[in-house]
């Protein structure tokens, strides 16, 4: 478990911009792109 633990770190580190987490249903190492919030405008 550590050194999945560690893969999904180093992963998230490398890849700032997705969301990287673990499936356990598809026991699967998931990364989804980040949704960006809009600035208020006015």
């Amino acid at each position: 478990m550590s050194q999945l633990m560690a893969e999904i770190k180093r992963l998230q580190e490398e890849h700032p911009d997705y969301e990287v987490f673990m499936d356990g249903d598809a026991y699967a190492i998931v990364g989804r792109r980040r949704k960006q919030r809009w600035a208020a405008e006015g």
